[in-house]
């Protein structure tokens, strides 16, 4: 029986009891467990975080799934009402990225409920999508991560050591919606188009774009600010400075009434 005392337990449960130094079973856990660094960090699109004054992130913070040495990952939604965590396990053969659930909120998963999707329909990237229910039971967030074939393969041969063949470092492009939106519970809804276009950038992943001038009009309006549809829907001003992400980006663009 004492083989199997960590069967159930989840990696951050066993680190959680390990740092109490504590006996479980009557097997010595040691007191002092070095922190995992991970080598490889994907970008996670906005999850749906609602912020309410006085009480701060509800939650879910966007959960990225980050990547360890010994082949396990974990990803953390943070939030006051709404969080989760994931950890998993990773393995990259033949050119494919195959990921496992392995650990959700410290319950074991068993057979399909281990399995997470991992997309390769685009050439640059694979993405995968994590999820849990919301506050109330009635939903649920998702949490789509993704990982630039590029950066992971370039991480681990820096990093662990790998002789992988790269492939050409992609490019992603940062796009201006001549949208009108109007911000709800439920998401935002588009109720309208701007006057105008706008070009998009395209540029590599981690290169600095600085936000031009809004191209766009409204009548009986005037330009405020953008909203990038980021990983946290990060509000900014033209001439702002953007860094590109491993993945497409929309900007939105914030008109107010005249007075």
């Amino acid at each position: 029986m004492k083989k199997n005392i960590f069967k159930f337990l989840s990696i951050a449960t066993i680190l959680t009891i390990a740092a109490a130094g504590v006996s479980c079973g009557g097997v010595d856990i040691p007191t002092e467990t070095p922190k995992k660094e991970a080598f490889y960090t994907a970008y996670c699109e906005f999850a749906g975080n609602f912020y309410m004054a006085g009480k701060g992130d509800l939650g879910p913070l966007p959960a990225r799934t980050e990547f360890y040495e010994d082949h396990t990952w974990e990803a953390h939604a943070t939030g006051k009402a709404m969080y989760c965590d994931f950890e998993g396990s990773w393995e990259y053969a033949n050119g494919a990225l195959t990921l496992k659930l392995l650990f959700q909120d410290g319950y074991a998963k068993e057979g399909e409920d281990q399995v997470v999707t991992v997309d390769s329909s685009d050439d640059r990237v694979w993405s995968w999508t994590l999820s849990h229910q919301d506050d109330r039971g009635t939903g649920y967030k998702y949490h789509k991560n993704h990982a630039s074939r590029y950066a992971f393969l370039k991480a681990m041969n820096d990093k662990l050591g790998t002789t992988e063949v790269l492939p050409a470092e992609p490019t992603f492009t940062l796009s201006f919606d001549n949208g009108i939106w109007q911000s709800g519970w439920f998401g935002d809804t588009k109720v309208g188009e701007l006057t105008g276009t706008m070009n998009s950038i395209t540029v590599k992943a981690g290169e600095e774009i600085t936000l031009p001038s809004c191209g766009f009009t409204r009548d009986g309006y005037t330009f405020s600010d953008y909203t990038i549809m980021d990983s946290f829907k990060t509000k900014a001003k033209a001439g702002d400075k953007f860094v590109m992400p491993e993945w497409d980006i929309t900007v939105n663009s914030n008109f107010v009434a005249n007075q």
